[in-house]
């Protein structure tokens, strides 16, 4: 596959930013600059936005301006031919479709979760309908965006997320631990990796605390391990203090990336009961580090834990029991560090990325004057 493919990217964030939806992007956009197939991508963000120092990836950011963002898009499109313009998320599709117009090049949307499982106002579902390519995180989005948008079902594909080579299996290590203040002899040791936000409930950190009562009668000395910062903390400590858990409850704030596989190594189970997850990068990051993983049979989760082939899935109205089942685990955590890397590794995702720049190629590319 010679290097025909050229990408014109608009994204929320990427480099130097925190978050799903920004890891997402850096590995995506790393992941498109390796093809032999791209010629170039010039990434267009609306954060700030560090350089990945990659030769193929030219970035330029708005800082967080939405007008100097989208005039940055309309300038952009006028001044190149693209073979593809990629939307990284749908809120930029309005300014995507009229890029459309202007160029008459194809538009390539990335859905995540929530943004795109409800139909959104007329104007936002229009512009939506103009996208030629899709790609879900998950087959619960792609479900829940095929059930109001009326594009045809073969051009929208799953592409889920993939996991950094630093999460893999290690040893614990006491410094962590005393850090944190977990006793030496805790068992389980329970985390939940997620913003602690309260338009974040729906990732289920009360659902856990309400059951930790009924789980340490069985295991006395549970610990919970809570990380990520935000403004719903003090309302999750007071429910903690309410329950009578509190001193079972670490909050460790926001972790920084490279603390997070450490994080997982020190506990026995990872656990986030969401109701509202696109895909939950958290469960393969904890599985790659050999940590089980718990979630809901609900969402997106569902794809993140393989069908309970790799995780564990939970009734929500079983969540104290689904935990105790899971931190019976025995299986052996290189085991289940290989198994997650084979279906979500970089291979993998780089096996993804090649099968659709295929399509991209054969249905997008102009022929090459000779």
């Amino acid at each position: 596959m010679s290097a025909v493919i050229r990408i014109l990217a608009l994204v929320t964030d990427a480099w130097g930013a925190y978050g799903g939806i920004a890891q997402y992007n850096r590995d995506l956009l790393e992941a498109l600059s390796d093809s032999a197939a791209v010629a170039h991508i010039d990434v267009l963000s609306l954060g700030r936005v560090e350089s990945p120092q990659r030769a193929k990836i030219a970035v330029r950011d708005a800082g967080g301006s939405r007008f100097r963002f989208v005039a940055m898009a309309l300038r952009a499109v006028r001044r190149q031919r693209p073979t593809v313009i990629f939307c990284a998320h749908i809120h930029f599709m309005r300014v995507a479709a009229i890029m459309k117009r202007i160029s008459g090049r194809p538009i390539w949307l990335q859905i995540h979760g929530i943004d795109a499982w409800e139909r959104p106002r007329p104007a936002d579902t229009r512009a939506t309908l103009r996208a030629d390519l899709v790609t879900a995180v998950s087959r619960f989005t792609r479900a829940r965006f095929l059930s109001w948008a009326a594009l045809a079902p073969e051009h929208v594909h799953v592409l889920p997320n993939t996991v950094q080579a630093m999460f893999h299996p290690g040893p614990r290590r006491s410094a962590f631990r005393q850090a944190q203040l977990v006793p030496t002899a805790a068992w389980p040791v329970l985390c939940t990796v997620a913003r602690l936000s309260s338009h974040d409930r729906y990732k289920g950190i009360d659902r856990v605390i309400a059951a930790l009562p009924d789980l340490i009668c069985q295991y006395p000395d549970l610990i919970y391990l809570i990380a990520g910062g935000g403004d719903d903390q003090a309302r999750l400590a007071f429910n903690a203090e309410r329950l009578g858990v509190s001193e079972r409850v670490r909050f460790l704030g926001r972790v920084e990336p490279e603390v997070l596989p450490q994080l997982y190594r020190e506990s026995d189970l990872f656990v986030m009961p969401s109701t509202k997850e696109g895909f939950g990068i958290v469960f393969i990051e904890a599985m790659a580090c050999g940590t089980p993983a718990l979630g809901l049979d609900v969402d997106g989760s569902v794809d993140a834990l393989l069908e309970g082939q790799l995780g564990h899935l939970a009734d929500m109205n079983q969540l104290p029991a689904s935990i105790a089942a899971a931190v019976s685990d025995t299986r052996d955590r290189e085991s289940l560090s290989q198994k997650t890397l084979k279906c979500f590794g970089k291979p993998a995702f780089a096996a993804n990325i090649a099968r659709l720049l295929k399509q991209i190629e054969q249905r997008f590319a102009e022929p090459t004057p000779s």
